[in-house]
């Protein structure tokens, strides 16, 4: 026969496997379609060196820089533990350093200025804000921004009060 403390001492640790079960899930899962997120962008890579149309080069262009915001998301957990929240510091600049390679691919290296507070906010907050940011520099870009006088920018800060501000596009360098 067993003691109430017994009982909830294997309940207790049957719960903590079913958790670190869940988590090794979690991870792989995540893992699994950055992964496939990352074969996609190289598909659609390969089919921008393949195409010679202006107007199919830029949609080939945007479709990828559209897939990265969600490609990075897990990439910038601040721990392998907590799938769930993401350093916008990191995060945010990597993510206008790849748009820009991906951007770059067609000419010379884009003009990229960058300035991050730190802000942590869950995947789906990030994801959506890089979604605004990959959206925004892809439509400056293509519209003739991302040189010496005119770079992409992506700004956030964070005010004491914890408002955050993001500002993305770009800007014309003094003169």
């Amino acid at each position: 026969e067993t003691s109430g403390a017994e009982d909830k001492g294997g309940y207790a640790k049957d719960l903590g496997e079913a958790l670190d079960k869940n988590l090794t899930l979690n991870r792989e899962l995540h893992h699994r379609v950055k992964n496939s997120l990352q074969v996609f962008s190289s598909g659609l890579a390969r089919q921008f060196r393949r195409t010679r149309v202006q107007a199919a080069r830029d949609a080939l262009l945007e479709a990828r820089v559209r897939l990265l915001p969600f490609s990075l998301t897990i990439q910038y957990s601040p721990a392998r533990e907590d799938l769930t929240l993401i350093d916008t510091a990191g995060y945010l600049p990597e993510l206008a350093r790849q748009i820009s390679a991906v951007l770059g691919a067609q000419q010379s290296p884009i003009a990229l200025s960058i300035d991050c507070d730190h802000l942590l906010v869950s995947n789906e907050v990030a994801a959506a804000l890089g979604m605004i940011v990959a959206e925004t520099l892809a439509a400056a870009f293509l519209s003739g921004a991302g040189t010496a006088d005119s770079p992409l920018t992506l700004s956030s800060q964070v005010a004491p009060s914890g408002e955050a501000k993001l500002e993305c596009g770009s800007s014309t360098s003094p003169g």
